[in-house]
């Protein structure tokens, strides 16, 4: 394997055929295929060599290594699709560190099925295949087991879990709303959350799972892209801005203290400033704690990599400024609410008289004290400063 990464040392621009390596690498046939095909850039080749070999390996055996590597799979998720900076807010679980013993993730799928137009994922993952059910509880009973207080269920679309194959013996679907629930039951179980959603999928089942499972944490990433139905369309993405709003007003009736955060593509191709003002319109109207935002770029092999009315770049920049400086002003509006609350946090590390924890709703938390406490115990902040990055808490005396 080593030898076969070393070949990867070439310069940017050279062209190179690498159908030969992928092969050493026993990837599976559709990877090298589609490389066959498309390895006259070697952008192309390189990005399909590190996801292929990324998810293939998720599907090992699940061991402790395996479940580490879960964590880079999301940051490769989106960086497939575009997604570079997090925003005022930790926008995912993307953030976290996937190495604190305390805290693992799980995939219980990959693939994609929804082929939106800006997106390389389904070309390098492939169609959706669900993880068993049982197989999933034993990772989650024998991760606790070991110490883990929280986990977080992983899969480029968990909404469709279990909807395309049988993940029980039994033939008739899993949906993923069961899934939660079972696994929300492991004994010794803190905390659980999962990541990425498909507002298209987003079912009133999987909703309420947020007012009737007590350790599910009252945080929802839910990708809305564009505020424009015009440019949502072109997106292939399914759904209306006005279907989308009805969600977050479903979401928040069942938990009204969730915090909801989203992805933003700003300078699609064909996006007119009437629809990034309809952006900036719907950012006002859900007023997202955070958001993962950032401008368009062409994804080989994507179909709006062949659309011809491209943004210019100037324009880009100039509404993505636009888009994150109220993005922040909404997020420390939003942050300095808790100013004066106790939250629970669970401590992430402890150095020279200061904590670094997390709480329920992703918020990162700082708090000086001289105490040692250990990380992944649960503990009670005060809030008495709020920035759009972070909290300061004080230690409930």
């Amino acid at each position: 394997m080593t030898d076969a990464f070393e070949k990867l040392h070439v310069e940017k621009k050279e062209r190179v055929s690498l159908v030969g390596l992928l092969e050493e690498l026993n990837l599976p046939p559709r990877i090298v295929e589609y490389v066959r095909r498309n390895q006259r850039n070697i952008y192309i080749v390189f990005t399909l060599l590190v996801v292929g070999v990324i998810s293939w390996s998720l599907y090992g055996a699940w061991d402790e290594k395996r479940t580490e590597r879960s964590g880079s799979a999301l940051a490769a998720a989106k960086e497939e699709s575009g997604a570079a900076r997090p925003d005022a807010f930790s926008a995912s679980t993307a953030g976290m560190d996937a190495a604190l013993p305390f805290r693992k993730f799980v995939t219980i799928m990959q693939g994609c099925n929804n082929y939106c137009a800006y997106c390389v994922v389904p070309y390098t993952r492939g169609r959706e295949i669900s993880r068993n059910v049982n197989d999933i509880l034993d990772e989650v009973i024998a991760l606790v087991d070991r110490g883990v207080r929280e986990i977080t269920l992983l899969g480029q679309n968990v909404n469709s879990y279990g909807l395309v194959r049988s993940v029980t013996e039994n033939p008739l679907p899993r949906p993923f709303p069961a899934l939660l629930h079972r696994v929300a039951a492991v004994r010794g179980l803190r905390r659980l959350r999962f990541t990425t959603s498909h507002p298209k999928d987003l079912s009133d089942d999987l909703m309420q799972c947020f007012r009737d499972i007590p350790i599910l944490c009252p945080q929802f990433h839910l990708p809305v892209q564009s505020g424009s139905n015009a440019v949502l369309k072109r997106m292939n993405r399914k759904y209306t801005v006005e279907s989308y709003l009805e969600k977050v007003q479903s979401l928040r009736s069942y938990c009204p203290e969730i915090v909801i955060t989203t992805d933003i593509i700003v300078g699609f191709p064909g996006e007119r400033e009437e629809d990034f003002e309809e952006t900036l319109q719907l950012l006002e109207k859900v007023r997202f704690a955070g958001s993962f935002s950032f401008k368009y770029s062409d994804r080989p092999g994507t179909r709006a990599a062949a659309f011809q009315d491209k943004v210019p770049e100037s324009v880009k920049s100039q509404r993505l400024a636009r888009f994150q400086k109220r993005q922040d002003a909404i997020s420390l509006e939003h942050n300095r609410g808790y100013i004066g609350r106790t939250l629970s946090v669970m401590v992430e590390s402890s150095e020279k008289g200061a904590l670094k924890s997390r709480s329920t709703t992703n918020h990162v938390v700082h708090i000086e004290t001289e105490k040692n406490i250990p990380a992944g115990a649960c503990i009670s902040a005060k809030i008495v400063h709020a920035g759009p990055h972070s909290l300061q808490g004080a230690l409930k005396k």
